[in-house]
């Protein structure tokens, strides 16, 4: 069982969720959660009721589809499920939300229902016309996708421009690392321009999806997604999320019905995505859903960005080991936020008055708690290291140390313990 914080407190701040599209799915998915969390129960049987599939079958088996549905739609309805059964059970057995959403893809969904935007019934009627429009524009025109690794993402788009320019229908489908893109397009059209790629060094694997999605080729499916989003209630979101088609937050509910359909027809941008993450200063994030491809291209975007993907019941226990560590590593914790200070190199041109507010007194009370928890015999709970990781993001901040070396001190203070901030702590 994974409890971390009391009944009714729940932890916010730097934890960014990232939830995966299809492409994610496996056999089993969600059901090892639903043997422990009556929420994520609820979620499989509210998935079946509103989409008059059995759900909990989908998900033990999303290689043998229901009648009607293409595999990678049943896949889409049984990753969104899995999904946000995994966020629910994190609410409800460690009152863990997030403080930023992001989304692969379809994993859009999920993140939009996490921020408060879409409610899980909508989104699962969403995800089954989502599905239908792009089954019916894939099967006018013929498309396949393929994942491109180990070329600069530059030059790859280089290539599919040279090709676009020759008058092959194939485009950029996702940019997920610096040396990660998807490509999209017409099945005729394809060989080439992955011949050309794997001339240039790339390793191409072929996805088993059967149309040109994230490509103009699908603008039928996105005009038909537009006109049904436009009668869809949406929120304003609680917490940030951030869009697939331009890598930025959303700001207001109708430009997110706007974004999900253009999404269809656009590259979905997760680099720019994991980019904006870490300039906003969130150093880790937990993939949400079933396996760990979002932890596997985060590394190759971010490789100091720390994933911890919850794909089985040996990841549930390891995170609640994360968030709960024992007391030798919370002392570690908040005694490495404190060297952090020390040993980062302070300009001779820092303001005075701003370094005294930022850096000498934040410093002085984390200390100052810190050893007046050494001295009641007590190890520092939840908050002292949330405070410190704060007066150490915010010191760092103060004496102009680079993004990148700011990013190493942290991950080195943290030590693999996860301290996300704690709103509403006792």
């Amino acid at each position: 069982m994974l409890t971390v914080v009391p009944p009714g407190v729940t932890v916010r701040g730097r934890v960014a969720m990232l939830f995966p599209g299809v492409g994610s799915e496996n056999a089993g998915m969600a059901l090892w959660l639903c043997e422990r969390s009556a929420a994520a129960r609820d979620v499989m049987a509210e998935a079946s009721d509103v989409s008059g599939v059995d759900v909990a079958a989908l998900c033990a088996r999303p290689d043998v589809p229901p009648p009607g549905l293409e595999p990678w739609e049943a896949a889409q309805l049984g990753v969104l499920t899995a999904g946000q059964a995994c966020r629910r059970a994190l609410l409800e057995t460690a009152g863990l939300a997030p403080g930023w959403c992001l989304g692969h893809s379809l994993g859009e969904y999920t993140a939009l229902c996490a921020a408060g935007v879409l409610a899980f019934a909508d989104a699962v009627a969403l995800v089954r016309e989502r599905g239908r429009v792009l089954r019916e524009c894939a099967a006018r025109v013929p498309g396949r996708m393929a994942w491109v690794v180990g070329l600069d993402a530059v030059v790859a788009a280089e290539v599919v421009e040279a090709a676009a320019a020759a008058g092959q229908q194939v485009f950029i489908g996702a940019y997920d690392a610096p040396d990660q893109v998807t490509i999209s397009g017409r099945d005729a059209d394809l060989p080439a321009v992955i011949d050309e790629l794997e001339g240039r060094g790339a390793l191409v694997y072929p996805l088993p999806l059967r149309g040109a999605f994230h490509t103009p080729l699908m603008e039928p499916a996105r005009q038909a997604l537009a006109t049904t989003l436009r009668s869809v209630p949406m929120q304003r979101p609680r917490v940030t999320v951030v869009a697939n088609w331009s890598g930025q937050p959303y700001t207001d509910a109708r430009d997110i019905a706007a974004g999900l359909a253009r999404q269809l027809v656009a590259p979905v941008r997760w680099h720019a995505a994991l980019q904006r993450l870490r300039d906003a200063g969130v150093h880790w994030a937990i993939e949400v859903g079933p396996k760990n491809v979002l932890g596997f291209t985060a590394r190759r975007s971010a490789p100091s960005f720390e994933v911890r993907s919850l794909d089985g019941p040996a990841a549930w226990e390891a995170l609640g080991a994360a968030l709960d560590p024992a007391p030798a590593a919370r002392r570690r914790v908040v005694a490495g936020c404190l060297r952090g200070v020390v040993v980062s190199r302070t300009p001779h041109d820092v303001d005075a008055a701003r370094y005294d507010a930022t850096v000498a007194t934040p410093y002085r009370v984390v200390q100052a708690r810190l050893l007046a928890a050494e001295r009641a015999g007590s190890p520092p709970g939840a908050p002292l290291m949330a405070a410190a990781v704060s007066m150490l993001e915010g010191a760092l901040r103060t004496k102009q140390v680079p993004p990148a070396r700011r990013e190493r001190t942290l991950r080195a203070a943290l030590g693999g313990v996860v301290v996300p901030t704690m709103a509403g702590t006792r």
